[in-house]
């Protein structure tokens, strides 16, 4: 399963953002992560929910839910550059019908957004 594999690896990115912005050390707790999945991405949704939950225990994302945006599959006409969704395995510009194209989104996985919460220190 490559999802705990990347529940890891977003954990890590998030834990060193927050250490860049909180001075060297992670504080305060994380709230929400959302990504950017395409549907082309090959994670399946379910898989990676659950690697989330397994894996942010005991860190600064324990409890931080994790929020999915499936991104489309868009294409490019390669005759006169205009992009369209893909549905299925086939796919028609609207402009020139069925002519060549390629696959220009779909396969990307994004980190969009952190909710992070940092108390405040009292002196």
């Amino acid at each position: 399963m490559h999802e705990l594999s990347i529940a890891v690896s977003v954990l890590e990115s998030v834990e060193a953002e927050i250490a860049s912005r909180s001075g060297g050390t992670p504080r305060g707790s994380v709230r929400e992560v959302t990504m950017r999945i395409g549907r082309l991405a090959g994670i399946e949704p379910e898989a990676l929910s659950f690697a989330w939950e397994v894996a942010r225990r005991g860190t600064i994302c324990d409890g931080a839910e994790l929020a999915l945006d499936l991104a489309p599959v868009v294409a490019s006409c390669s005759l006169c550059g205009s992009t369209f969704p893909i549905e299925s395995e086939g796919g028609a510009c609207g402009n020139c019908g069925p002519a060549a194209f390629s696959i220009v989104g779909g396969r990307e996985i994004e980190i969009r957004r952190v909710m992070w919460e940092v108390e405040e220190e009292v002196r």
